[in-house]
């Protein structure tokens, strides 16, 4: 199980493109089945194994399932984030430049008025 954590983290936040949303949610999904068939074991696996191995493995099923949904909503967050930062750092860039441009465009010299009176 700790091996799928890790493919689950790497898929997640240590790929360069786009994070595989499906694989760690599968993941989580078939490791939470794992946890579930164990609250109801089947006599092949009762036979084998002693009840406490039983419920240890189920726990520790839960708890990296519980984990890897975990994963899942903070790099959703994360991607929403980077999302609305980008989108903000565009329209102040885009604002600055339309300032910029608007200055020099709309700046013109006041005409000066002639005058007689001497000073």
């Amino acid at each position: 199980m700790a091996y799928l954590h890790a493919i689950s983290a790497w898929v997640l936040f240590g790929i360069k493109r786009n994070p595989s949303y499906t694989t760690a949610g599968v993941q989580a999904w078939a490791i939470g089945y794992v946890y579930a068939e164990l609250q109801n074991p089947t006599a092949s696996i009762t036979d084998r194994f002693d009840e406490t191995t039983i419920d240890g493995v189920a726990l520790a099923a839960f708890i990296v399932a519980f984990i890897i949904a975990g994963q899942i909503v903070v790099r959703l967050v994360m991607y929403v984030l980077q999302r609305y930062h980008a989108k903000c750092a565009d329209a102040v860039k885009k604002s600055k430049h339309d300032d910029a441009g608007a200055g020099k465009e709309g700046e013109e010299e006041a005409p000066v008025e002639a005058s007689d009176e001497k000073v």
